[in-house]
């Protein structure tokens, strides 16, 4: 007889009137020998096949009890199965890293932390997330409520006067429906704009735009 794991495997359960102590070398089987000693001879042979099926039936179903063995079965089907919850690991020098990575937010530091605020909120749409104050720092996050992806965070120093804030080595990157629309922005608000938006051979004419925030830090657009 057989009866479903619950994960698509079908497994032996004991032929009635048979147990698992009917294994070879067991009690149950010295006594299905000598009780065979005593039956005609078509009898032993039936008497045979019978004990050589229960014992296959032990052999494949292992030591572990038969519900013991339905659950290994199932774990076994289940680990078989591609993990599709699972994002796939990142790679280091040393190889697969473990874990999940995300990037989570990007700071730059800024001299006028309201004007960095302002250029953001209007030029791009971001808008303040969160707020630190952590007396030698402050910080501002912005980003876009409701959507997934990578936030910019406004850092200010205002007990450090040595600190230089100029971003020339430092870019942005912003995918936008208009790139020529942002850049616009930017110019009217007397910002630098270091590349007019216009397409790209080598990006298959992708639109690309470059412009400047209030400390320099580039600021490139792309169309999508």
């Amino acid at each position: 007889a057989l009866v479903s794991s619950g994960a698509g495997v079908a497994a032996p359960l004991p032929v009635a009137g048979s147990t698992v102590a009917d294994a070879p070398g067991s009690a149950g089987d010295a006594a299905s020998r000598a009780a065979g000693a005593t039956l005609p001879a078509r009898d032993k042979a039936t008497s045979a096949t019978s004990s050589a099926r229960t014992t296959s039936s032990v052999r494949v179903a292992s030591p572990l009890p038969a519900t013991s063995v339905l659950v290994a079965s199932s774990v076994l089907v289940a680990s078989a199965a591609p993990a599709t919850s699972v994002a796939p690991a990142a790679v280091g020098a040393g190889g697969p890293i473990p874990y999940a990575v995300t990037l989570g937010s990007i700071g730059i530091g800024v001299k006028d932390l309201q004007a960095s605020i302002a250029f953001y909120r209007d030029v791009l749409g971001m808008q303040v997330l969160r707020r630190f104050e952590l007396g030698y720092i402050e910080e501002v996050v912005m980003g876009f409520p409701g959507q997934a992806g990578t936030s910019v965070v406004l850092m200010n120093w205002p007990k450090d006067t040595s600190r230089r804030y100029n971003g020339d080595d430092v870019k942005l990157v912003f995918y936008v429906p208009d790139p020529a629309a942002v850049i616009a922005r930017i110019r009217a608000r007397g910002g630098r704009i270091d590349r007019p938006a216009a397409p790209i051979a080598v990006l298959n004419g992708m639109v690309v735009g470059l412009g400047r925030d209030p400390d320099n830090y580039v600021v490139e657009l792309l169309g999508r």
